[in-house]
């Protein structure tokens, strides 16, 4: 950021004329000024040159910090004296009556209406601009746009630095990888099924859903560069159901079957960011942690005695996440931006043991991996 500095809105430069003291007297035998009005005249003349000066430092920029200004609005020139209507006197009237022209009374209306329009500078008003400077502006004058001058033309800066919040909306599509196999000796199952089950229950579910939910962080910027943190809360709903169906190796005319279930109900992150900035468009990079709750179900079941097993499981689960996106600033406070994440919990695991037929003691082993890509819009607010 600039540092805030001083300008003569007029830029106008006090020319100083040169004072240059003569002596009156002159050598023709008369005598010269005495050393008093000498003294006196040097006084005075020095007191002149250092008020011009104390002036001029006030009303003229030092040439060390040259500054380019913006054009000041135009206003408009006072029209010219209206034309003078003489009215004709009366016989018997000695008097002249002294009317503007109609047109020129309405050219006097439309200059009054501009000046009235025109926004004025108090006294002693100082106006801040986009990037930070002060400029001093003369009393009654116009003010200066909120702009900056660069070498290609105005522009105006944007500042990123301060707390946020807002709102997101997108969608999800994750990715399970669950696997159901028996674990233990066979005990109901023939060895020869055993294979036959775990191919069966290897499978890849690609619930896809809604996500949505708040946001909030701060940023700090440092001439183009922003780095913040930021955290969200969301809703994520993803989903998928998965069912196979078999018929024994040992006995064909015997069918088994295998569903499994994957869901999650929500998601929050936190994630430091760090971008650049392009214009009104913050371009940035994001990694942190992710939080959800991934939940998974499991029941087998057959046509032989029937056989039954069932096993749920809920967890919580800490993983991680990297992303970017670009926001763009719409005016002072509100912003839009566009988000891609990649959000991993890695993988959860549990046993479960067939509940019929009675006495056998056949175990299953469980597993789940959980992924998740996310894009998603957000609306924020800076405050």
């Amino acid at each position: 950021m600039a540092s805030a500095r001083h300008a003569d809105y007029n830029a106008s430069q006090l020319s100083q004329e040169k004072m240059n003291i003569w002596n009156d007297s002159y050598d023709d035998g008369r005598s010269s000024l005495s050393g008093r009005a000498r003294a006196a005249l040097f006084a005075l003349a020095s007191i002149a040159l250092v008020g011009a000066g104390a002036y001029g430092l006030y009303r003229v920029r030092t040439p060390d910090e040259p500054e380019t200004l913006a054009d000041p609005a135009p206003v408009p020139e006072h029209p010219a004296p209206a034309p003078i209507q003489v009215a004709a006197a009366k016989p018997g009237e000695a008097r002249l009556a002294l009317t503007p022209a109609p047109d020129a009374v309405l050219q006097d209306e439309e200059y009054r209406d501009a000046v009235a329009d025109a926004p004025k500078v108090g006294k002693d008003e100082r106006l801040k601009d986009a990037v930070g400077d002060f400029r001093l502006l003369k009393p009654g004058g116009d003010k200066v746009p909120q702009t900056t001058i660069g070498k290609s033309g105005p522009t105006t800066a944007w500042n990123w630095t301060g707390p946020y919040a807002g709102v997101v909306l997108g969608a999800g599509i994750g990715k399970s990888s669950m696997r159901t196999s028996v674990a233990s000796p066979p005990d109901y199952f023939l060895p020869q099924d055993i294979g036959q089950i775990g191919d069966l229950g290897s499978r890849n579910a690609t619930p896809l859903g809604f996500v949505g939910g708040v946001e909030g962080g701060y940023n700090y910027q440092v001439n183009s560069v922003v780095f913040g943190l930021e955290g969200d809360l969301d809703a994520l709903q993803l989903s998928q159901h998965e069912t196979q169906t078999g018929n024994y190796n040992s006995s064909p005319a015997n069918t088994f079957s295998l569903s499994q279930h994957v869901s999650t109900d929500w998601l929050a992150t936190l994630r430091p960011r760090a971008g650049v900035v392009l214009d009104k468009t913050l371009v940035f990079a994001t990694a942190g942690a992710a939080v959800t709750k991934f939940k998974y179900d499991e029941e087998f079941t057959d046509t032989f005695s029937p056989a039954l097993a069932r096993q749920s499981m809920s967890e919580t689960r800490v993983g991680w996440t990297v992303g970017g996106g670009a926001e763009y600033s719409l005016q002072a406070h509100w912003s839009l931006k566009a988000e891609y994440l990649y959000a991993d919990f890695g993988k959860i695991s549990t046993t479960s043991m067939l509940t019929a037929p009675a006495g056998k003691t056949d175990v299953f082993a469980h597993s789940a991996t959980f992924n998740v890509h996310i894009v998603r819009l957000g609306l924020n607010y800076r405050f």
